[in-house]
């Protein structure tokens, strides 16, 4: 330090002050800040009269030789700006390298001036000019210097950064004012007093002491003065400074303890937000417990599981220093007395209320003994992880149990950092605080990984302010937040109060998208299709607005919108045009949509959507005109709308109703819950340890047997775990709890086939949909599959515990099932030669298995299969709108079918559309009681379907045979009759599935047989059925010989189709030349050859290119596990693919036959042979082999033949 102030005597320390206070400006120094202040300080402490020019370059060397780095300096928490909404609308701020500064200066500051309070008018005063100061000449400086809000730092060295020596002098003054430019300041803030003093160090009479560098003046009043010029000295303690100056101002007026009041009374509310935010429930708990257990401000009661209770705290910031630790077990204790239920659990969640960060708050806890689980945040670290992890009402209690395990077994955990950093931490090891391949003792973390959060968070959502006119209050400001990330598009805070209004601000002016009646659940749907239009709309050179106000539109229509019954009685009637209505003076628009527009928007294209956008530009227009603006005619709004709206399948409003499609019925259902990876990383980490193992495992298991004997060991522990856990419940009421879970998967899976399509029609330039649609397949997926073989186990050994189920315990038991239907899998693909993995001990303790296998063969593979699906749901989409006519049949269709019903009626004494009828009337008998699943006493049930049906006794008993599911004795034991792989959840096309047999039966104690079905399920089931003899899938008893002729004789009808259907699409959508018929390759053939050849499905001509193409089409089954993995490698690399190069070679060597045959022009062509599959052939992805393999969708998306 000498040697610099000797330094410092030889310079001009003005420029240098100067210097340094702009080189704050640049994010490349945020994070620097211990440095630049010290530096600052030590510049101030030594200002002289010397006026020699400054050597740029050579100082700039000198000061990062004096200060090259400093071990304080941590990485920045912060954003490099940020955004302060206050009455002068938003201001770029700069919150130094404080947490949550300008958040809690901006809470504080709208509590004084804006709420209801006791603060006197002249201390309102005060504070108001203090503010509206340091924000304008702050937001003054950012602007000029180009600055923008939410900036991130810039962390590429450890050095000080430094402006070009140009830059510096074009942009030093704007660090300096005169008095007469504070002054001007003052008269356009109407200030008539120094407010500037406030902010003043007094460099003459006080010298800084920079070992407390916590204490550093400059940090409190950042501007200093030098012959009349102020000088801002430090920049980035703007808020810092403003907290203190206020948290000083309310102490010296005797005016803190009520504002510090209300700060916790809105850290309660803002909690409480985030908590309804994650789906728990306010219990009125705090009336029923012992009156002798006084409930304080702050604390509150939630249920967030069907078992569990969380205690919430809202720490005040006047509370005394009380045992927190004996509150809580005192609370709590009375929270049990009352409840009085032995499996409730109890998660103590303490919320800092920190009201300034002049005096930072930390809390250290004893152990809590009446809570299962415990947690600690602030309130502002609670909003980032539920923004950034969309938190679901699980979430914390998974993270809680993870992170008080991973003590309990000894982890040490580095102290000192927030939520942030152990969320992220818990996240990045897939729900665990434990490596899933190393082993070690302890978890070390730097500041950079909350900070990176909280950065990006502020960038993610760019919380501002947005000008709106508020009826009864005139024009104000809004907080908004950004939602989408595909334009300017904004939420308004106002959500949290169940108001849903989105801002579009691409045209230069905001413009307000609301709910004319915000009871009505429909109209949020008009709400985002407004503003996906206008950003879409916003594109078109023909779609230009000029205005400097905010516009309002609020869409209005009726509660029966949507109503099936209010539909079918405007059926008849014309549709009615929307009508707009205008308030100028409150720049509002509201929209009329009449009842009957809703067929124009069920039509299959965008018309109705074209139509409304249309009315709303003709309304913002006619606004522009009323208030003298540039406005848009029809004609430009016409040739806007088909720029950015053409005529298709883009909709934004799905009409789709479940009248047409049970499947898709939203009521009566919970939400879809995946299974959480915290468990599934549970059961991975111990269950080796539920495997009686005499011998250790090796690092490396040697042998096909002893691998599949280690999987099967796997397989085995985690049944007698699920076996175990089963016990603890009555299976009636977990089967109960099952269903419901299924049924919203059922209709989950069912309407992505209608919203996946929408998303990709109208996002697809913006979002990658098939990424987005692949990550959550898998998810839906295993729960699906998972919840289904849970069912099964739970019917194959009911127990009659006293457990009721919950979904955290619930989890655990799918994630169960999962793990153990992946070694199953893994088991598998090793018994069938498929693969053979490396698996061994690993240092965590896991049993590691080697992915190459799955995250090459089988992603590829599924990434192919999910875009053949998609394809699938973009063709079909328009299915969804139309309304279907009552197609004719041929005759030749219907006696075949007349004859399948005779023999599915002789073999199982039922015909398909029999079951599908009484399962569709089962269906409908839960919807129309408002119930997604139903269970009724065998006797009840029976005479159900006797007497609303008109199926016989006969009928019903064989109905009951084909689809019931009754207890098998044994989760892991067959029944009778029937063979292991019958059982095993990783196989597929089980005769004993849930799937298969969707009607429960079990019998309760004292209560008799009762039937379980859930409404959706049942009909997925009987369409199963049909799909599977369509597809000659179907597997049924070997008795059943009619049957089984019908799906032999059904793979030469499929084939046949299927051939038919890829010569009709090639057809009609390429310029090949096409031989109708199949041709023969025989001696008495169409192409005479030696031998039979065989049929060469499709021949076709591509004369431009001379190709000859020779296609065999093949109506393949879709490979979902390793045995069909295994019969496809069979069957096509030993027999399929060899038949099909030997054809390729006969054609090859014989071009001529065919030339002369067909009338080519040409004479010599290539031949190209290959096989387009209805489904893609894993084989392609497990082999290379000699003949191309394509699915048909594959040669569809990929415009094959073009």
């Amino acid at each position: 330090m000498k040697e610099f102030i000797q330094y410092l005597k030889k310079k001009n320390t003005i420029e240098l002050l100067e210097l340094i206070s702009f080189s704050q400006l640049f994010p490349e120094n945020h994070g620097k800040n211990l440095r630049l202040e010290i530096i600052q300080s030590l510049i101030i402490n030594n200002l002289n009269e010397v006026e020699n020019e400054t050597n740029y370059d050579g100082t700039l060397n000198a000061i990062r030789e004096f200060f090259p780095s400093d071990s304080r300096e941590d990485p920045p928490e912060t954003s490099f700006t940020e955004n302060f909404l206050f009455m002068n609308g938003n201001n770029i701020v700069f919150p130094g390298i404080v947490i949550d500064s300008t958040t809690i200066v901006q809470k504080m500051s709208s509590i004084i001036l804006l709420e209801k309070n006791k603060v006197p008018k002249n201390v309102k005063e005060i504070i108001g000019n203090a503010m509206f100061f340091m924000l304008d000449i702050y937001n003054l400086i950012a602007t000029e210097n180009g600055l923008e809000r939410y900036m991130k730092p810039v962390q590429e060295e450890m050095d000080l950064y430094f402006p070009e020596e140009a830059s510096f002098k074009e942009g030093k003054d704007t660090i300096s004012f005169s008095t007469e430019e504070i002054q001007a300041t003052y008269d356009k803030l109407k200030i008539n007093y120094d407010v500037i003093d406030e902010f003043l160090f007094d460099w003459e009479h006080n010298t800084i002491d920079i070992e407390d560098y916590d204490k550093n003046p400059l940090l409190f009043k950042p501007f200093i003065k030098h012959e009349d010029r102020y000088y801002l000295a430090t920049p980035n303690s703007q808020m810092y400074a403003l907290d203190n100056f206020i948290v000083n101002t309310l102490k010296s007026n005797n005016c803190l303890e009520e504002i510090v009041d209300l700060f916790d009374s809105d850290i309660i509310r803002d909690t409480k937000i985030q908590l309804v935010k994650m789906g728990w429930l306010r219990t009125d708990l705090h009336k029923k417990i012992d009156s002798k257990t006084k409930i304080l401000k702050g604390e509150s009661f939630w249920q967030f599981d069907e078992n569990k209770i969380a205690y919430i705290n809202v720490l005040s910031n006047r509370a005394d220093d009380l045992e927190l630790e004996d509150r809580t077990n005192v609370v709590l204790s009375s929270v049990k007395s009352t409840i009085n239920e032995s499996h409730y659990e109890y998660f103590a969640i303490f919320i800092m209320s920190t009201y300034t960060t002049i005096e930072p708050q930390y809390l250290g806890l004893r152990d809590i003994k009446e809570a299962n689980n415990v947690i600690v945040t602030s309130i502002f670290d609670l909003k980032r992880i539920t923004s950034k992890w969309k938190l679901d009402k699980l979430s914390l209690w998974k993270y809680a149990k993870s992170f008080k395990t991973a003590q309990d077994k000894g982890l040490n955990i580095g102290p000192g950092y927030s939520i942030l950093t152990y969320y992220s931490h818990y996240e990045y090891n897939h729900g665990s605080f434990f490596s899933s391949d190393e082993a070690y003792g302890g978890v070390f973390f730097d500041f950079s990984i909350q900070g990176n959060i909280i950065i990006d968070d502020n960038l993610k959502t760019d919380k501002h302010g947005v000008l709106r006119y508020m009826e009864g209050r005139g024009f104000g400001y809004t907080p908004v937040f950004k939602e989408d990330t595909y334009g300017p598009l904004y939420v308004s805070e106002e959500l949290f109060l169940g108001e849903y209004k989105k801002i579009f601000e691409g045209f230069g002016f905001p413009i307000w998208i609301i709910e004319n009646d915000k009871s009505n659940p429909h109209s949020k749907h008009f709400v985002d299709a407004v503003a996906f239009w206008l950003n879409e709309l916003s594109q078109s050179k023909h779609i230009l607005y000029e205005f400097d106000g905010p516009i309002e539109i609020a869409i209005s229509i009726s509660e029966d919108f949507f109503n099936l019954e209010h539909q079918r009685k405007n059926e008849s009637s014309e549709i009615e045009d929307i009508t707009y209505e205008l308030k100028p003076e409150m720049g509002k628009i509201i929209i009329n949509t009449p009842d009957s527009f809703h067929k124009l928007l069920h039509r299959r294209d965008n018309q109705g959507e074209r139509k409304l956008m249309k009315v709303i530009l003709e309304s913002i227009s006619r606004t522009m005109e009323i208030y003298k603006k540039p406005f848009i005619g029809e004609e430009e709004i016409l040739l806007g709308i088909d720029d950015s709206i053409p005529l298709g399948p883009a909709k934004m409003i799905l009409t789709a109703i479940s009248e047409n499609n049970l499947l898709i019925d939203n009521r009566n259902i919970p939400n879809v819950r995946y299974i959480p990876k915290s468990d599934c990383s549970y059961v991975l980490e111990n269950v080796l340890g539920w495997v009686s193992n005499e011998e250790a495992i090796p690092e490396e298991i040697e042998g096909k047997e002893s691998k599949i004997k280690m999987l099967v060991d796997c397989v085995n522990a985690i049944i007698k775990e699920i076996r175990k856990e089963l016990k603890k419940y009555d299976t009636f009421e977990l089967l109960k709890f099952l269903l419901s879970k299924n049924e919203a998967i059922v209709q989950h899976q069912e309407y992505r086939k209608l919203y996946i399509p929408a998303r990709i029609a109208c996002f697809e330039k913006y979002k990658d949909i098939n990424e987005e649609y692949k990550e959550t397949e898998a998810d839906i997926v295993n729960v699906g599959l998972s919840l289904r073989c849970l069912i099964e186990f739970s019917v194959a050994e009911p127990y009659y515990g006293s457990k009721r189920p919950n979904n955290d315990d619930v989890d655990y038991l799918l994630a169960l099932v999962q793990e153990m239907i992946y070694f199953g899998t893994v088991q598998d693909s090793i018994r069938f030669d498929i693969d053979d993995p490396k698996i061994g001990l690993l240092p965590s303790g896991r049993l590691g298995i080697n992915k190459d296998f799955y995250t090459n063969v089988l992603t590829n593979y599924n990434t192919a299969n999910n875009q053949d699906v998609l394809l699938d749901y973009v063709n079909n989409f328009e299915d969804n709108f139309s309304v279907k006519d009552d197609a004719e049949t041929d005759s030749g269709s219907s006696t075949y079918y007349d004859n399948v019903d005779e023999v599915f009626s002789t073999d199982w004494g039922i015909a398909l559309p029999e079951i599908y009828s009484i399962s569709h009337f089962l269906a409908e008998y839960c919807l129309s009681h408002e119930k997604s699943f139903c269970f009724l006493a065998e006797k009840e049930f029976i005479d159900l379907i006797n007497k609303e049906t008109s199926f016989t006794q006969e009928k019903i008993q064989a109905y009951l045979k084909v689809v019931t599911l009754t207890s098998r004795g044994k989760i892991d034991k067959a029944p009778k009759g029937y063979e292991m792989p019958e059982i095993f959840p990783w196989r597929y096309n089980r005769k004993l599935s849930l799937l298969r047999k969707p009607l429960i039966k079990i019998d309760i104690p004292n209560e008799g047989t009762k039937f379980l079905w859930g409404a959706r399920f049942m009909i997925k089931s009987a369409g199963n059925l049909f799909y599977q003899f369509s597809n000659a899938s179907l597997r049924t008893d070997p008795k059943h010989y009619g049957v089984l002729n019908l799906i032999a004789k059904r793979n030469n009808i499929k084939g046949r189709n299927y051939r038919n259907s890829v010569l009709k699409w090639l057809n009609e959508n390429t310029s090949l030349e096409i031989i109708p018929f199949e041709v023969k390759i025989e001696p008495k053939g169409t192409l005479t050859a030696d031998k039979n050849y065989g049929d060469i499905d499709i021949l076709a001509f591509d004369e431009d290119k001379r190709i000859i193409y020779s296609l065999e089409c093949k109506n393949t089954r879709h490979a979902k596990i390793m045995y069909d993995f295994q019969r496809d490698l069979k069957n096509y690399v030993t027999l399929q693919v060899p038949k099909h190069i030997r054809r390729h070679s006969w054609l090859s060597e014989n071009q001529d036959k065919v030339i002369e045959k067909f009338g080519l022009r040409k004479k010599v062509y290539r031949v190209v042979s290959m096989i387009i599959s209805s489904y893609q052939l894993p084989v392609k992805f497990l082999n290379e082999t000699d003949l191309p393999i394509y699915s048909f969708n594959e040669i569809k998306r990929t415009n094959f033949f073009s």
